[in-house]
Formats: structure tokens, sequence, C-alpha cells
């Protein structure tokens, strides 16, 4: 099964959306390199590449990753990620947005599911959320 968590934030579906994909640097790593069509983000040693599909609807945006150096104690694949997808589902709650955040591929066939599902835990559940509800997020800030 795929790592996928839900949060319930007091904020409206379109500010999820622009704070998902442009505001990467608020909650989830401040080395973020944004282009129109992608971003990569940059953790520790580490970084993977999205690609942006601008056809996606604002509210379910798949973002496939094209590019992953992972640098992880005893995990030897550092690619991992490569042909994975984050997949974002927004939709509009009585109290504000409902967010599905499912990776598709992180799963038990990639070694890195516990330290990566961790890192969700932290950077969506945590992070994201805080940001989205008006407390300060912790994104990773390691140079």
């Amino acid at each position: 099964m795929d790592y996928s968590a839900t949060i319930k934030v007091p904020a409206d579906p379109q500010v999820v959306s622009h704070a998902i994909r442009r505001e990467m640097h608020l909650w989830w790593s401040t080395r973020v390199e944004m282009k129109e069509d992608g971003a990569t983000v940059r953790f520790n040693n580490s970084h993977v590449t999205f690609a942006f599909d601008p056809m996606d609807p604002a509210l379910k945006m798949t973002w496939p990753c094209t590019k992953a150096h992972m640098i992880i104690e005893d995990v030897p694949d550092t690619e991992e990620w490569e042909g994975t997808s984050l997949i974002w589902d927004i939709s509009a709650s009585v109290t504000g947005s409902e967010i599905t955040l499912t990776h598709k591929g992180l799963n038990n066939d990639l070694q890195c599911l516990e330290v990566c599902s961790r890192g969700w835990d932290h950077f969506f559940v945590g992070s994201l959320h805080k940001h989205l509800s008006g407390k300060t997020p912790t994104p990773e800030t390691s140079t």
C-alpha cells in the first residue's frame, strides 16, 4: 500500500493549492528551485525533482518524480523515488479544506519506506498543516 495521509486545515482550497505548489520553501524545504514545469527540493545532501503538468486542475495535482538522489542511511539505492508520484487531492470542507497526499510508489517495494513515511508525517501532516493553520511550519533548513 502506498503512503497516504489526510489533513484538515482552516484554509480555502485555492489557498491550499497555492501553498502546496508555490510555497514549498515555507513548509517543506528552504532550498526549493522552482520552475514553471516543476521543482527541485533539496534537503540535507539529497534532492528530488518533480514535473508539474500545467493542465492539472488546481485541486488535483500529480507530480511525477523525474530525478532523485536520496542519501539515506542503510538505503543503497539513491534513485528510489524516481518513477514515483505525489498525488495531491484538495477538497472544500465545512471548516476549510481537506488535503490528501498519496505518494504513489512509496510502499514496501522501497527500502526507504519507514524513513520517508516519517518524513511525510513531519512535512505534510505536521509542517504543511501548521503553515495552513497560521502556526509556524518546520521546513528542512540544512544547507
